[in-house]
């Protein structure tokens, strides 16, 4: 059979995600999956992800993906002060293009070896994605690059408005979510708080209620991790349209859970250099050090974090510092700092591959913002965590890692919502020296062993991705 008439039959899915780097990373890797599975997959998103995407991930991209950039007049949430504007910013000047992108799909497939799209695969966050996917009548999933207790307390915000919890106020307590042990105001997304740009939440609040139209929802979980949570979000209370849940997840490079050698040649300068590093060390005795690609530490708690290094004198330490514009390290880092911790310690300030880091034998622990992709990278490489959430749903994540799964260690913060030198070394010396380090990283590797069974064939996530393959695939045969 001709390649034309493979690609004819083959099935055709849009994929659009949000474009910031935490939630396109999963995304791709997604796409990735989908294409191994015998998708064509229209990769869509604003034009500087898709040509970092390009940059990074060259030739060894699926040739079934094919990358689609939207204008998006050089604005790069990534790298802006203000995140929550800028991101509605973008956002909205993405919608005519898409459009515009789905309709050309459509009228060139009569043309062309390439079948019209049979659904839309998009981030729960673009919401207008579900009104094209009305008006070309095909389905739309969303793709929920977060935890299912996340999921269970977003798809919950209906009720939340009725109460008037939301936008949440800072002194709110035991907030109930069916299925759900009680919450805080601090659980919930941080930009449902009242003191969040009144934008944001205009943009955000409805995106989460047009989650009930979709056709499913595809969350980067694994039910060995979240049972509870995953039945929850298939309850009547939570999702009363009865919207099909596939957890999925991990989602991750499927060379990862091969372990796959290293192609060095791949790796940048600043990778090479970690791992150069990372080689002399003994192993598990490294605390890895990073706040993802969207938090910038406030000077005072760069400071602390610093301080409280400078005392836990014999520890290792790797440190991926962003620092807040216009700062360097010798003005953001007490003086003095750089040369005590020279021979312990490497302090990097570009990105780097966090897999690289965190599956290395001599990482030990993570001090880690807790945002998802960084729970499950940690979790799937069996290190342990020590949480300083900084917004969005990473203080509920940093509870359910100390709280429930047990794999991480609560580090107390002030009234003033900083965690002090004297804080994080008691933090530091417990995870990597203590009992408790050794209790939480024991329960990490077991996690570890079932999040590489979930994904592996007749594994519970393995499960979950051929019933939404079929679930497509009936759309397919429909349409």
């Amino acid at each position: 059979m001709a390649c034309e008439q493979l690609h004819a039959q083959a099935p055709h899915a849009v994929f659009l995600p949000c474009p910031t780097q935490g939630h396109v990373i999963p995304a791709i890797e997604f796409a990735e999956t989908l294409a191994s599975q015998g998708f064509i997959i229209t990769f869509v998103c604003a034009e500087h992800i898709t040509a970092r995407i390009s940059k990074s991930h060259g030739s060894g991209l699926s040739p079934s993906i094919r990358l689609i950039g939207l204008p998006d007049e050089e604005q790069d949430i990534d790298q802006d002060a203000d995140i929550f504007i800028t991101m509605v910013k973008i956002i909205e000047n993405m919608v005519p293009a898409f459009e515009q992108t789905v309709n050309g799909l459509f009228k060139n497939s009569k043309e062309s070896s390439v079948p019209p799209p049979l659904c839309i695969i998009s981030d729960f966050f673009l919401s207008w994605s579900q009104d094209i996917a009305h008006k070309f009548n095909i389905p739309r999933y969303v793709f929920f690059p977060a935890s299912s207790s996340c999921l269970a307390v977003m798809l919950y915000l209906p009720r939340f408005i009725e109460e008037g919890i939301a936008p949440v106020a800072a002194d709110v307590r035991d907030i109930v979510v069916p299925g759900l042990p009680p919450l805080d105001s601090y659980d919930l997304p941080s930009d449902w708080r009242q003191s969040v740009p009144q934008e944001w939440r205009e943009y955000a609040f409805p995106s989460l209620l047009k989650i009930h139209e979709s056709s499913g929802i595809l969350v980067n979980t694994f039910n060995e991790l979240e049972r509870e949570a995953i039945d929850a979000v298939r309850t009547e209370a939570i999702n009363p349209n009865k919207l099909p849940i596939y957890p999925l997840g991990p989602i991750l490079p499927s060379k990862f859970f091969r372990s796959e050698s290293i192609d060095q040649e791949t790796l940048s300068e600043t990778e090479k250099e970690c791992l150069q590093w990372l080689d002399a060390q003994t192993p598990s005795s490294v605390l890895y050090i990073s706040f993802g690609s969207l938090a910038i530490l406030s000077m005072r708690q760069i400071q602390e974090l610093a301080k409280a290094l400078d005392a836990c004198q014999q520890q290792a330490f790797l440190w991926i510092l962003r620092l807040p514009p216009s700062a360097t390290a010798a003005t953001a880092l007490p003086e003095g700092f750089l040369s005590r911790t020279h021979s312990r310690g490497l302090i990097i300030s570009t990105w780097a591959g966090q897999l690289l880091i965190l599956s290395h034998p001599s990482t030990g622990g993570f001090l880690t913002h807790c945002g998802w992709n960084s729970t499950l990278e940690s979790i799937c490489s069996g290190v342990p965590l020590l949480p300083l959430p900084q917004f969005a749903e990473q203080f509920n994540n940093s509870r359910m890692v100390t709280e429930h799964w047990k794999v991480g260690l609560k580090l107390q913060r002030g009234p003033d919502d900083v965690a002090e030198s004297g804080e994080i070394e008691i933090g530091v010396r417990k995870l990597m020296q203590g009992h408790e380090g050794r209790a939480v990283r024991s329960r990490a590797r077991e996690l570890k062993e079932e999040a590489a069974s979930a994904v592996a064939e007749f594994g519970s996530s393995h499960a979950a991705l051929q019933a939404f393959i079929q679930a497509a695939a009936a759309s397919h045969t429909t349409t």
